[in-house]
């Protein structure tokens, strides 16, 4: 009985020091790439326009937060988004969206607004996003 217990001792103490137990609020492992996670963004838009702005945007604490609100409205997972196949639709813009995670590092988000719907993500990501460009 007795070497039972020290193997089990000896059991509990190796997990201790490999990380094998987790406390409470200790995560194993990054964290998800969610909205909740979600601490920056910069993006950047391209449309085959002579002359058309592809420059990099930085999202401030304002536009982050109404691009979470609408990845929300949308239902859209921020570590899960993969746009619409548009394949043949020409002039639309494209927004790439660099999304950047507390402690599970960044993400490219490729958003393609040829041919969205009205009051689809795409679209409506596409108008918010080139209201700031052009802002």
């Amino acid at each position: 009985m007795r070497r039972v217990a020290l193997a089990g001792l000896l059991i509990a103490v190796a997990a201790t020091l490999t990380g094998c137990i987790l406390y409470p609020g200790q995560h194993q492992g990054p964290t998800d790439q969610n909205l909740d996670n979600l601490m920056g963004a910069r993006f950047a838009q391209e449309q085959a326009v002579l002359g058309f702005d592809t420059s990099s945007y930085t999202l401030d604490d304002s536009g982050l937060s109404a691009f979470r609100d609408l990845m929300r409205e949308h239902d859209v997972d921020s570590g899960d988004y993969t746009t619409p196949d548009t394949e043949g639709c020409t002039g639309g813009i494209t927004t790439r969206v660099q999304l950047q995670f507390e402690g599970n590092g960044d993400r490219e988000m490729i958003i393609d607004g040829c041919a969205a719907a009205d009051g689809s993500f795409e679209q409506e990501a596409t108008d918010f996003f080139s209201a700031i460009r052009e802002g």
